[in-house]
């Protein structure tokens, strides 16, 4: 009897699914298309704003500059939401492409175990029979338990790899369905046909919602593998797999599950393991922007980061991003000022957070929203919103020394310019960065510290849009540029703990508010606390719309010289970090609401 039948009918590689998928190709086209529902997004939009701006001289007829802004209104919205509806494609794609990739590797490691067993099974089969006596009949490796248990598992695994195959591509071609684009008579201007609420056929909500369970396995998955890894398996990991290293970012897995694996590998946030200290810094991009490890990880992995960074020696965005944090990291060493970066997303336009305080123990967080033209590459906006930082969390401990708190200088998201501050587009990007950081925040706090969140003008735009998404305990508007909803329900801000100023001879927060697609002015009919910001005996009255004006030193250290909302020794201060401190029935209260 030959080898071939002694193991007749055992588990082969034939059996193994065909997984036919250019990976690379696939994620370059999902990128591309994301890239170009984005240009559509922008042209849409900039193309109604630049109409709207260039005739206001020529218009003398009262009105006629809104009427013709609602006139190209659809336009950008239907530009918008095509922006969305691709990046909803890409995302289905660049889902699948991940899946693959996990299939591959279950495919990869099936094979040689088939193979080693196959081989194990010969030899064994082949000894059995060579001490059989003549004419005894001949053993098979069925007649062998052992062999027939290992077979059994291995048949196990190949079915369920090829259930998972199937699921897979099932999913994908789910969501890319949607993308039936059938609504061939969409109008995109007044006069024409409407434009129905899926005017390109993606429901982008539903897509996500059904993706959601399916990434947070996947990436945890992933985050498993890489937690067993060595530093240089990490390092060569993450030079291989630049798409899915980023991908944690914009396809983050559920805050409370990363929480769950992470204390796996140590529950200390101030003696972090081994492999923790591993994860952080052979992968700092990827730990120090993932919601759900410890703050002080992702501190560890952006400072490990910006130490890393080498400079282009093109003066670019992230040129100018690093060299700013690196000032604030000297700036507080020296200084004794606790300092925490906890988020620095590299890409594009680049994203930062710096917390003064410990956000892994602090008993008060308040998260501080920026609005247009903050950009951190910018002169002034990461040495100001950390001064204003660092000067609220001083004034919330004088009004509240029995607690510890953590003040974040959130420059999380891409603020808008004046051409594109009407649009809500950067506001709703910036609105889920937001609500997944606040969402991080409780993940990792069991203890669910008082989570307080302060907007300025854009930057109340983008809060109104993450408060849609998750809660806060308390909300703080400073010259809206208006909201992005409509009713103070809208808000998952507890009744009572909404509180509005607009400094007298403000004007910028009304042009700001229209016409825009966000126009809710936060007044007391809308459910809102007025306090007002004027003089107030030794406190100093808020005139501007500045947050926080003054003078950028060489050291990077800002001295504050004006009347911003935000400023040392202003009446809007002191009143901010009494309502952030659970103090708002002391703050002196206004019908003025701009």
């Amino acid at each position: 009897m030959t080898t071939a039948v002694a193991i007749a009918g055992m588990v082969d590689v034939s059996d193994l699914p065909r997984i036919a998928i250019d990976v690379a190709t696939l994620e370059s086209a999902s990128g591309v298309l994301r890239s170009a529902g984005g240009e559509i997004g922008r042209a849409a939009v900039e193309i109604s704003f630049r109409w709207t701006g260039a005739l206001p001289s020529g218009l003398a007829v009262p009105g006629a500059v809104e009427r013709l802004y609602g006139a190209m209104a659809p336009s950008a919205a239907a530009g918008v939401d095509l922006s969305t509806d691709t990046g909803g494609a890409s995302a289905a794609l660049h889902d699948f492409c991940a899946a693959v990739t996990t299939l591959r590797s279950r495919q990869r490691r099936l094979e040689e175990d088939i193979a080693a067993f196959r081989a194990h099974a010969a030899a064994v089969v082949g000894r059995r029979n060579d001490d059989l006596d003549v004419g005894d009949e001949p053993l098979t490796w069925r007649g062998i338990g052992d062999l027939v248990d290992a077979n059994a598992e291995l048949e196990d695994r190949v079915q369920r790899l090829r259930r998972d195959w199937t699921a897979a591509q099932a999913d994908c071609a789910d969501a890319l369905r949607r993308l039936r684009n059938t609504d061939t008579d969409d109008g995109l201007f007044v006069g024409q046909h409407s434009v129905p609420e899926t005017r390109y056929g993606f429901d982008f909500v539903g897509a996500a919602a059904a993706f959601d369970k399916r990434i947070t396995d996947r990436q945890l998955e992933l985050l498993e593998r890489l937690g067993v890894m060595t530093v240089p398996e990490l390092e060569r990991w993450r030079k291989r797999h630049a798409t899915a290293y980023e991908a944690f970012i914009d396809q983050p897995p559920d805050p409370t599950a990363v929480d769950a694996w992470w204390r796996g590998l140590g529950n200390d946030p101030h003696t972090l393991s081994a492999v923790q200290q591993a994860l952080a810094t052979a992968l700092p991009v990827l730990i120090g922007n993932l919601q759900g490890v410890f703050f002080s990880a992702r501190d560890l992995a952006n400072r490990t980061a910006v130490r890393a960074y080498r400079s282009s020696g093109r003066n670019t965005a992230l040129d100018r991003t690093i060299a700013k944090i690196r000032q604030q990291m000297a700036l507080a060493d020296a200084t004794g000022t606790p300092l925490q970066i906890t988020t620095l997303d590299p890409r594009g336009v680049p994203r930062a957070a710096l917390t003064i305080g410990d956000l892994d123990i602090a008993d008060d967080v308040t998260y501080l929203v920026p609005g247009m033209l903050t950009w951190t590459a910018g002169e002034d906006a990461v040495p100001q919103w950390v001064d204003s930082a660092d000067r609220l969390r001083r004034t919330q401990m004088t009004y509240d020394p029995g607690s510890t708190h953590a003040v974040v200088a959130w420059i999380g998201y891409d603020a808008p310019s004046l051409l594109t501050e009407p649009s809500v587009r950067q506001a709703k990007v910036g609105g889920t960065y937001l609500a997944g950081e606040l969402n991080g925040v409780r993940a990792t706090r069991h203890g669910d510290p008082t989570i307080n969140v302060v907007g300025h003008s854009y930057g109340t735009t983008v809060s109104s849009v993450a408060l849609e998404q998750t809660r806060a305990d308390r909300f703080v508007t400073l010259a809206s540029a208006g909201l992005a909803v409509e009713r103070r329900s809208d808000l998952q801000v507890p009744a009572g703990e909404m509180y509005s100023a607009e400094a007298r001879g403000d004007r910028w927060a009304d042009l700001g508010r229209g016409p825009s697609q966000h126009r809710t002015k936060p007044t007391a009919a809308f459910g809102t606390k007025l306090f007002d910001v004027g003089p107030d005996g030794l406190l100093l009255g808020s005139h501007t719309h500045d947050s926080n004006p003054g003078v950028l030193l060489s050291d990077g250290h800002w001295v504050s010289d004006g009347d911003g909302y935000l400023s040392p020794g202003s009446h809007s201060l002191d009143s901010v970090a009494k309502i952030t401190v659970g103090q708002g029935n002391h703050v002196t209260r206004s019908n003025y609401d701009g």
